[in-house]
């Protein structure tokens, strides 16, 4: 992602944020605007997020092969779709930390205990 892209997130989130203050001080209570209000809030504060941390999570993305970061979306997915799955979402993740570690151990002795082939010039 560009780095204009990733400001655009931010100022889009900002933007959300705007709009849900705007939202809560002009509408009067009702369940409607609350609810806009709090997804508003919600997806303005997530792209925030996503545009302070993306460096690191691009960075990330190297180390962790490709079916780590599917499992993430999906499981990411269902956790906000039914909220009280959070400690199996916790536990997948700790397991997929788990694997991703003894592969890099795994792959560290493979490296090491194996020769290496010699060069010819």
């Amino acid at each position: 992602m560009n780095d204009w892209q990733r400001h655009a997130l931010g100022l889009f989130g900002i933007g959300l944020l705007i709009s849900a203050f705007v939202l809560g001080t002009n509408v009067s209570a009702g369940s409607t605007s609350e609810f806009a209000r709090g997804a508003l809030v919600r997806v303005g504060v997530l792209l925030i997020v996503l545009w302070i941390a993306l460096p690191s999570v691009q960075s990330l993305y190297r180390y962790f092969p490709k079916w780590v970061w599917y499992g993430a979306v999906a499981v990411l997915a269902a956790a906000a779709l039914q909220g009280r799955i959070v400690v199996i979402v916790a536990a997948f993740f700790v397991v997929l930390v788990a694997l991703q570690m003894i592969s890099w151990f795994l792959g560290g002795l493979r490296e090491s205990g194996s020769p290496k082939p010699k060069r010819h010039r």
